[in-house]
């Protein structure tokens, strides 16, 4: 009986894992070790900030922690100082 493991990894980031929402994702990640890879991979996180916020990077210099710009990009914080 073929899994989801099963798929090849193209097809998995071009059209099953953007549909997911975060909390599966991370879940996704705690089932084996191979998706573990895929769902903490910085370059699945820049993509799906691209994908889910138009955002892709190409005027910062940052080239890590997609994951931790993704998360300030689905819940936005507005600090006013003076």
């Amino acid at each position: 009986m073929p899994s989801l493991s099963d798929i090849p990894v193209e097809v998995l980031l071009d059209n099953f894992l953007p549909t997911l929402e975060v909390k599966d994702l991370l879940s996704l990640g705690s089932a084996s070790k191979a998706f573990h890879e895929i769902v903490t991979d910085d370059t699945f996180w820049k993509l799906k900030c691209d994908r889910d916020f138009n955002f892709n990077g190409k005027k910062t210099a940052r080239t890590t922690g997609w994951k931790f710009i993704y998360k300030g990009l689905s819940k936005p914080k507005c600090y006013v100082w003076g």
